[in-house]
């Protein structure tokens, strides 16, 4: 970063994407330039991606003006800790709907936009809310009928449930 380009400020690919994530009331959001260039050559304009740091709160301001709705494409072995926590962590807080897009594993979007279009469609089409991802990783972890498992299941989900800005969705989760 310098004075003129600060890199936790840009988005890589809203300039050409801006009315693309308008029309469809979502912005995709990739971990690379790659990821970027590869889906939009594909025909896949509302995608979007930090420029060489993880997703910051400036980041989600400047998205902000164009939906309230994210799809992460990330590398979501990473998700239990780290920058993409991190972020999705943010994502939440801010108030918007996050969703991931499952790939298969040592896949990216880069990779699935390029060879299959139509499959990268069906991926965009199937994502699952942050929420029931974080749910079924937790359950497949740990053994619900253990009071350990139970409590490490309630140890890896209160945290994130916590953060849900919507009291009502947020009633909805710790009941679930």
């Amino acid at each position: 970063s310098t004075p003129v380009y600060d890199k936790s400020r840009i988005m890589y690919g809203l300039d050409s994407g801006k009315m693309s994530i308008r029309k469809h009331d979502m912005a995709i959001v990739v971990e690379g330039y790659t990821d970027v260039i590869l889906t939009n050559q594909a025909g896949f304009e509302n995608i979007v991606a930090p420029c060489g740091t993880a997703l910051t709160s400036s980041h989600l301001k400047i998205l902000r003006r164009y939906t309230d709705n994210l799809l992460l494409a990330f590398d979501m072995d990473e998700a239990g800790g780290g920058a993409t926590k991190r972020s999705i962590d943010l994502a939440i807080e801010e108030g918007f709907n996050v969703k991931v897009i499952i790939m298969s594993e040592g896949k990216d979007p880069a990779d699935v936009a390029s060879s299959d279009p139509r499959e990268w469609e069906k991926l965009v089409e199937g994502a699952v809310s942050i929420f029931d991802f974080y749910f079924t990783t937790a359950f497949a972890k740990h053994d619900k009928t253990t009071p350990e498992g139970k409590k490490n299941i309630a140890s890896d989900l209160l945290p994130v449930i916590k953060k849900i800005v919507n009291s009502i969705e947020q009633a909805h989760w710790i009941q679930k």
